[in-house]
């Protein structure tokens, strides 16, 4: 720990000068091991949203898996139009020491609304490397990381045309 000496008073006691600094908070943590809050070393940023593209959903429902590499797969009743409609999963760009071990831990599935009444369901897998993974940038750039989204629709009746929006979580923690 480096400290540096401001406001210093000379303070006789017994016949000799000692040397009193403001630093009695320094000195605290000093001696009760305390450690000053560190700053945050990883940074999260939303690079893109999930985007699904166009289809339609039959009554049995189904789901639209979105994956690394922005294929786009049904199953069940749900038909893809446009097939050559750009489509993305969610990428983030994480910040972190270069060479740091970091872990994801992906937050819940996602009840999301439409403007119409709709309602969906969102869910993040975990990506092709799994879950921990080790910066290969360092700040500012960026370690970009795209998360297969899977998008569940629970039939035609409640999925209906229009936009729908919500928001995921996810946690990153450095090594």
């Amino acid at each position: 720990m480096k400290l540096i000496l401001k406001d210093i008073a000379q303070i006789p006691f017994c016949g000799k000068r000692f040397y009193l600094c403001n630093i009695w908070f320094a000195l605290g943590m000093v001696l009760f091991g305390l450690k000053a809050p560190a700053q945050a070393q990883v940074q999260v940023y939303v690079e893109h949203q999930a985007n699904f593209g166009s289809f339609v959903v039959g009554y049995g429902g189904g789901s639209i898996l979105i994956t690394e590499e922005e294929e786009r797969i049904a199953e069940g009743e749900v038909f893809l139009m446009n097939p050559g409609a750009e489509v993305q999963p969610v990428v983030f760009g994480i910040e972190a020491t270069l060479g740091a071990l970091v872990h994801l831990q992906l937050g819940p599935d996602v009840q999301i609304k439409g403007n119409n009444g709709g309602e969906a369901t969102v869910r993040m897998l975990y990506p092709s490397f799994g879950t921990s993974f080790v910066s290969t940038a360092a700040p500012p750039a960026r370690n970009y990381i795209s998360i297969p989204t899977l998008l569940i629709m629970n039939g035609a009746m409640k999925s209906i045309p229009g936009n729908y929006a919500g928001s995921l979580s996810i946690t990153v923690i450095e090594e």
